[in-house]
């Protein structure tokens, strides 16, 4: 059950992406490294 509802949520939140056209170039980019992504979120459960 935890799964399914949360695919939901994944759903609704991309179809918000797709519809905002708002995504940069570099997400889609294949030759971006990961340690060159800068993270500006929070860290929740961080010990």
């Amino acid at each position: 059950m935890v799964y399914s509802y949360a695919e939901d949520e994944l759903e609704k939140e991309r179809n918000k992406i797709e519809l905002e056209k708002n995504i940069p170039d570099w997400l889609n980019d294949e030759n971006v490294k990961a340690e060159d992504i800068k993270y500006q979120g929070s860290l929740k459960g961080k010990l």
